[in-house]
């Protein structure tokens, strides 16, 4: 494995990991998440996260070490583009869109990779996705994707996490970018306090306002 800061230094490092669906219901309306990592992990890690925000992309490949390195552990990804980064929320449907494809982790590598988020740069994240363009079009411009964008950038102001990357490891949340090590620290400790519980019993267990938003139950 690459150190910690050439991990941090090169997204897309690293092939993709296998996509995962990770649903949620907020609101009445059931989205799904793009995950990496089994669906009954012990350990859930949502990160809401901005395709512009450059500290987020420091994360990108330390979140798949974390993942590989234990079969116990799931990050979902929520989009929560901020209002300072005018490419951020284009990028955030490009990204989706590819999600409906089966490709979301591969385009969400390329996007951090290149930090080009022109219109043509993302049609061209998605050509080099191998995604098919005319579908790729459809979904872009499909209300409902703009729509769970919004949804979720609601959900992480309710939870009091403005800033990007936000973490919420089994309900705790950190705001911010600190280590693989730090992170590697929340997620041991989530995975002590579960016991033989599942990471969402956990969480309603130990906030239920708070699993309410994060998880839409």
């Amino acid at each position: 494995m690459a150190d910690d800061k050439t991990m941090e230094a090169s997204p897309g490092l690293t092939a993709a990991l296998p996509l995962v669906k990770a649903s949620y219901t907020s609101a009445g309306t059931t989205y799904d998440s793009p995950a990496m990592g089994p669906n009954d992990a012990k350990v859930k890690v949502i990160v809401y996260s901005d395709f512009q925000c450059p500290v987020c992309r420091r994360a990108v490949e330390p979140l798949k070490a974390l993942v590989r390195a234990a079969g116990d552990v799931q990050v979902i990804w929520r989009n929560h583009p901020l209002a300072m980064h005018d490419r951020a929320e284009p990028a955030a449907r490009a990204a989706m869109a590819a999600f409906r494809q089966g490709k979301f982790w591969e385009m969400h590598d390329r996007i951090f990779e290149s930090r080009a988020l022109g219109d043509a740069d993302l049609r061209a994240h998605a050509q080099g996705a191998g995604l098919d363009m005319a579908r790729y079009d459809k979904d872009l411009a499909d209300p409902t994707l703009a729509a769970q964008i919004a949804a979720e950038s609601a959900q992480a102001d309710a939870l009091d996490a403005q800033g990007t990357p936000a973490f919420f490891v089994n309900g705790d949340k950190t705001v911010g970018w600190g280590s693989r090590l730090g992170l590697q620290y929340q997620i041991d400790q989530a995975r002590t306090a579960a016991g033989d519980k599942t990471a969402e019993q956990a969480t309603q267990a130990k906030d239920a306002s708070a699993a309410k938003v994060i998880f839409g139950r």
